[in-house]
């Protein structure tokens, strides 16, 4: 039987290393330089000693023999942050990870967790020896992963516009869910709501955003650049509790007074609402007698809160299943019969908890 020719085999023949070759055929490394001839080169060889990846080759086989040839590996991306020199994982990701184990492991897929900070290509990913990836977290090399030919399904955020033709996306409804927020405190009787946020760069912090600012104009109520703080980078308690000292050290009422000129504060997400109910409270005001605090995810509890926060809610666990179901039902099509990504938006709830009440 003829042996599968690998990117060692190119190599040799080429006279180059595995990583120049993987570079050329894969688009693996970003400390790789090639020169234009090398790789054509390379691109020559791979095509006469008949080198096909390895999803190439199955895909093959499953039209040689009119059968679906099962997917095996899935390739997960999320962050992981680092405390005391130990990799820790956001609670947040927990349901999502659940529910993509869950349904991987009912269809006897395995799962293999890449960190999104690395600044390249896995190498798993690059030479296609995985059926799809799903990712949790937004990716700065997603039009580089794109150009292989693999569905992507990004979860729990809103994807890029000049992605959206090339991988799949399931999130929650995040222009509701803010819009869900928003006209809870207005019907608690509050008329001045400000908000703190993560930057507006990225899509989903532009459909938050809108979703709080659409609700306030639908009640024909003041929007006050004043009380909008968006130039949080990082989400975390610590990036919550210094956006809430900035936004009270420009607020003249709270300098003269010591009480702040809004009533009630949309977070971005839990983990923002969290810091800012700490430092709020470091500043002796009371959460939600003297300002309300609403906060999006749902996920306080599990952070450790002082405080039961009025939160969206949506069903993370079922968006980890449904990733894998795309996973499983497109990872071997191809041409024609492969369907064009699209979007999957998933309902939310409010959840009314400790963290609001009418104003005083």
């Amino acid at each position: 039987m003829k042996q599968r020719v690998t990117l060692k085999d190119i190599a040799q023949a080429a006279g180059v290393s595995t990583n120049a070759v993987s570079f050329v055929l894969h688009n693996t490394s970003t400390n790789v330089r090639v020169a234009p001839a090398t790789a054509e080169r390379i691109k020559r060889l791979a095509v006469e000693l008949g080198y096909r990846s390895n999803r190439e080759a199955r895909v093959l086989i499953a039209q040689r023999f009119n059968k679906r040839v099962p997917f095996h590996l899935i390739a997960l991306f999320i962050n992981a942050g680092t405390e005391n020199g130990n990799f820790i994982i956001d609670p947040f990701f927990s349901k999502y990870i659940l529910g993509v184990l869950s349904e991987s492991n009912q269809a006897g897929t395995d799962v293999v967790l890449c960190h999104a900070n690395r600044g390249q290509v896995p190498s798993l990913i690059a030479e296609e020896r995985v059926d799809g990836i799903i990712s949790l977290v937004s990716h700065p090399l997603f039009e580089q992963i794109s150009q292989h030919d693999l569905p992507m399904v990004a979860v729990g955020h809103t994807i890029a516009e000049s992605l959206q033709g090339a991988m799949y996306n399931i999130t929650a409804d995040s222009i509701d869910g803010f819009r869900q927020t928003t006209r809870h405190l207005i019907e608690l009787g509050h008329r001045k709501i400000a908000y703190l946020g993560q930057v507006l760069d990225f899509p989903e912090a532009t459909l938050r955003f809108q979703g709080y600012s659409q609700e306030l104009e639908g009640h024909g109520l003041p929007w006050i650049p004043a009380w909008h703080e968006t130039s949080i980078t990082i989400q975390s308690p610590v990036a919550g509790a210094e956006a809430m000292a900035r936004m009270l050290a420009r607020d003249p009422s709270y300098r003269a007074s010591g009480r702040p000129a809004f009533t009630a504060v949309v977070c971005y997400n839990d983990t923002l609402a969290i810091g800012a109910l700490r430092h709020l409270q470091s500043c002796g005001l009371r959460v939600p007698a003297d300002v309300s605090l609403v906060g999006y995810d749902d996920i306080s509890m599990e952070l450790g809160s002082s405080l039961p926060l009025t939160s969206v809610a949506y069903d993370r666990y079922t968006m980890g299943v449904r990733a894998v179901d795309i996973i499983s039902q497109t990872c071997m099509l191809t041409g024609e019969e492969k369907p064009a990504p699209c979007q999957e938006v998933m309902p939310v709830t409010l959840a009314v908890r400790e963290s609001t009440a009418p104003p005083k």
